[in-house]
Formats: C-alpha cells, sequence, structure tokens
C-alpha cells in the first residue's frame, strides 16, 4: 500500500510513484497498460492515470523545489533550476519525493543561467557564480538579472544595473564598455553568425526605451543605440 514501483529490465527501481508524487490513493488494486504506453490505476478510492510516456515533466514544491522558478537549464546532463531562494539541481537516481536538492550553499534569488566555456555561469541578486564540476566560485559582486554569452567573441554579458562585459582568457575579467549604459537591463540575447566581423546584442530595458542594441567589432570596440 505504498503506491507503485517502476522498474527496468535490470531490476532496477526507476520511479516511485505514490500519494506523495501526486497518486490519489496509495492502495493500488490493478495497473494496466494501454495502447500510447499509458498506465491506468485501480485505486482504493478511484482510478488514476499516468502519463507515462510523455515528453513532459511536471514538478511541484513537494519535489524540493522551493520559491518561484526564475529560470531552467540543463547542464552536463543534470537539470538545474534557479529559484528565489537559490539554485536547486535533480537528483540522479530513482525518482523519489524530493528529487530535487539545493546546491552549492547559493541561497540568493537566481535569475539568469548559462552555459559558457563549458561551465554553468548562474546570475543572482547580489553575485554572478561560475559553476564547474569542481564547484561555484564568484565571478564578480554585483546584481545579474540577465546573462548572455558570445563563443565568437568569449563575451559573457550580464545585464542587472546597466551591462557588465567580462571577456574570456585563462579566466573571465570585466572590460570597460566605450559608452556606459545605466539602465535597469532584463533581458539579453544575440545575433551569432559565421565568420563574424562583428557581434549583434540586444538588451530589453526596463524603463529607458524599449531595447538596446549594442555592436561588438573584433578590436572590442563597441557602439550602442537605444530604441
Amino acid at each position: 500500500r505504498n503506491g507503485i514501483i517502476l522498474i527496468n529490465t535490470n531490476g532496477d527501481i526507476v520511479t516511485i510513484i505514490n500519494k506523495e508524487t501526486g497518486l490519489l490513493d496509495n492502495d493500488v488494486k490493478q495497473v494496466i497498460a494501454d495502447k500510447n504506453r499509458n498506465l491506468w490505476l485501480a485505486l482504493q478510492n478511484g482510478i488514476s492515470t499516468i502519463e507515462y510516456s510523455s515528453p513532459i515533466s511536471f514538478y511541484t514544491e513537494n519535489s524540493g523545489i522551493k520559491g518561484s522558478v526564475q529560470c531552467v537549464r540543463r547542464y552536463k546532463g543534470l537539470l538545474y533550476v534557479g529559484t528565489t531562494t537559490g539554485l536547486y539541481v535533480k537528483n540522479k537516481g530513482p525518482r523519489s519525493v524530493i528529487q530535487f536538492t539545493k546546491v552549492f550553499n547559493i541561497s540568493d534569488p537566481v535569475n539568469s543561467l548559462i552555459e559558457a566555456d563549458d561551465n554553468l555561469f548562474a546570475g543572482t541578486d547580489a553575485v554572478i557564480f561560475e559553476i564547474s564540476s569542481k564547484g561555484s566560485a564568484k565571478v564578480y559582486n554585483e546584481r545579474s538579472s540577465a546573462l548572455y554569452y558570445s563563443p565568437a567573441y568569449k563575451l559573457l554579458l550580464s545585464g542587472g544595473s546597466g551591462i557588465s562585459v567580462f571577456q574570456k582568457s585563462s579566466t573571465f575579467r570585466k572590460i570597460k564598455l566605450y559608452e556606459e549604459i545605466t539602465s535597469d537591463i532584463l533581458s539579453i540575447t544575440g545575433i551569432e553568425q559565421q565568420n563574424p566581423d562583428s557581434c549583434v546584442i540586444w538588451a530589453g530595458s526596463r524603463f529607458n526605451g524599449v531595447a538596446i542594441r549594442l555592436v561588438f567589432y573584433k578590436n572590442l570596440r563597441s557602439t550602442i543605440d537605444q530604441y
């Protein structure tokens, strides 16, 4: 009377489905698979269906995710979730009630996650973190609402109270823009081209116009236009 346990052909537990994960009742009388590979369960108090073959997963606070979800990124086979209470990662192994755990002692709201040069970067309300297999490290102490990485120019852009630009050599170091941007930035995206002579970046601003356009050239000089 503990729900159902799904196993693979090797006898390994794949997932456990019970009342704590959303089942109506733990007392399962019978299990039937339909032609779409969904499961129908006869319970003590009704019938439940499990869309097990669906590519969509649904996670709630019961899964271990606390706070409002701000961003999601899959990195090196792991699912990371940034919320208003920190950074969470989906556990490996059989699915249980608690599927996500908080990682790297990051408790500030995580607003953005992006992969750059084989590492994961997290922009929070106070710090930009670089995450690798060795752990996490601070890149810079500043608020970051949005992150964007240009692989062609090896530039990491962070939007918050303006836009900060970091260039990758052995590590990411902050470089100065020829024209300072002070707008409150909410989003950043870019246009990557083959053999680019320039890198075009668009940033969304909260107050000063609809968007800001930055163009970086190979000598890292830049032009800025506001729309």
